[in-house]
Parts: C-alpha cells; sequence; structure tokens
C-alpha cells in the first residue's frame, strides 16, 4: 500500500469536473464577447450576435427560427473557416460499423461520433458515452450493420399508441388550461 493517494481519489476527480466546467464556461462566455467584433469586421447584420452569456439559454429561446438558423450557419462557417472539425455522414457510418466488426456493439449516430472523439493513437482505456438506443435510428444504423434492430418493449409500446395531438395558442393561460 505504499503507492497509495494521501487523499480520497474522489477529489481528485471532483477537482477534474470543476477545473472542466470552469474552462467550458469560460470558453462558452469568451465567444459571446469575441463574436461581436468578428461581426462588425465581416459587416454582418445584429440578428447574428450570440445571446450575451448569461449562463443560461432563454435569449437563445427568445430569438426566431429565423435568428437562430442564420447563427447556426455563421457559427458554422466561422469554425469550418478555422480548421475546427466537424463529421460527415460517412465518417459517423465507418464508425458504426467499426464498432459493431471491433466490439459487436450497436452505437446510434450520436455516440458514434462521441467514438470518434477518441484519438487514435490512444494506448489506454477510452471512456464515451452512449446518448440513445441504436432503434431510435433503425433506418440509419440497420443498413450498416445488416442486422435488424430490435425496439425495446417500452419503445415498441410507446409507438404503437394512438397519437393525440391538441393544438393550443403559443400562450401560458392555454398551456395552463390544456395541464
Amino acid at each position: 500500500m505504499k503507492n497509495r493517494l494521501p487523499f480520497y481519489y474522489g477529489w481528485m476527480i471532483v477537482a477534474v469536473v470543476f477545473v472542466t466546467m470552469a474552462i467550458g464556461v469560460n470558453a462558452r462566455t469568451a465567444f459571446s464577447l469575441l463574436f461581436p467584433p468578428i461581426i462588425t469586421e465581416f459587416g454582418w447584420d445584429s440578428s447574428t450576435k450570440p445571446a450575451p452569456a448569461s449562463g443560461t439559454f432563454v435569449k437563445w429561446i427568445g430569438n426566431s427560427d429565423t435568428q437562430q438558423a442564420q447563427w447556426i450557419v455563421r457559427s458554422y462557417l466561422l469554425f469550418a473557416a478555422l480548421g475546427l472539425g466537424f463529421l460527415g455522414d460517412d465518417e459517423v457510418r465507418k464508425a458504426i460499423a467499426k464498432l459493431y466488426e471491433k466490439h459487436g456493439y450497436v452505437a446510434d449516430p450520436h455516440t458514434a461520433i462521441g467514438f470518434l472523439g477518441i484519438p487514435e493513437k490512444r494506448t489506454g482505456l477510452s471512456l464515451f458515452l452512449a446518448t440513445a438506443h441504436p432503434s431510435k435510428f433503425r433506418e440509419v444504423v440497420q443498413p450498416i450493420i445488416k442486422k435488424d434492430v430490435p425496439l425495446p418493449d417500452a419503445l415498441a409500446e410507446t409507438l404503437a399508441r394512438a397519437k393525440v395531438v391538441q393544438r393550443i395558442r403559443p400562450e401560458l393561460p392555454e398551456l395552463s388550461k390544456l395541464l
């Protein structure tokens, strides 16, 4: 027991998560602070400005669909111009196939993207999270692995139910009355 840490290893995990969150939040905040000068430099209109850094998505939700779409497209173009990686459908399909062929694991597209985030030359263990059941993306996954992806019982039961749609005006009293 000579190699034992002088403190509980859980505190190391807490510290790593804390530092990661601090960097992530600051990176998000920095982007919203640095993006307006980029907009000015390229002569874009003000609808592309991101919401002030507030820790919530209230401003994002309040924007119109057109403003959100403009922001997404322009952000994509900016990231692409900076050489930041984007994964295409072919890469995701290859990752799904690789996970199935090498490990027998049926992955959904989101999980495959997480898998693609692991550096190829990594020698140790890696961790990535599955974010959805592959049956949610059967039309994508089944042709890749050339096998049927069965629906979980709970999902099959849910999909078999009759759909009920009730339209209401986008007002809080209408929602309250419905609930």
